[in-house]
């Protein structure tokens, strides 16, 4: 019997010899870290267009009104486009969300390049229908710009 514990208590000492020389060459180093957190860079160049009446680009377009416009006939203006942004634009095009059953309103020349600064004559023409229902519409011209 003494031999059983004997043996028992050599298996347990050769179990805990190797578990406490383990434990000895386990080690922790905390090493100590900073950082500057900064804020993101802008976005970058802006895409940008304005619209002028007038050839020297000085006079910005906030809003136009057409007049009186008789159904059946059309009228026209003459704008300037010009890239006021820092990046050029391959095609600016245009669009209106005027009703088709009022009538047209396009734009002469569309889909031209336009570098930074330069600017475009653009003449628009406004066509009613001759069943155009009078009274005051609201209308929007838009110009679209595609950078390259």
């Amino acid at each position: 019997m003494k031999r059983r514990w004997r043996l028992i208590l050599v298996l347990l000492l050769a179990l805990a010899v190797p578990a406490a020389v383990y434990a000895a060459t386990v080690f922790t180093r905390t090493i100590p870290n900073s950082a500057e957190i900064v804020a993101p860079p802008g976005p970058g160049p802006q895409a940008n267009l304005q619209v002028y009446s007038n050839a020297g680009a000085t006079q910005e377009i906030t809003e136009l009104a057409w007049g009186p416009v008789t159904a059946g006939t059309q009228a026209t203006r003459t704008v300037w486009v010009k890239n006021t942004g820092a990046l050029p634009f391959a095609a600016v095009s245009f669009a209106s969300n005027l009703d088709a059953a009022a009538g047209t309103l396009t734009a002469n020349p569309t889909g031209y390049p336009l570098e930074v600064g330069a600017k475009q004559q653009v003449v628009l023409t406004l066509a009613l229908q001759v069943g155009a229902t009078p009274g005051l519409t609201n209308l929007n011209h838009i110009f679209e710009g595609t950078t390259q």
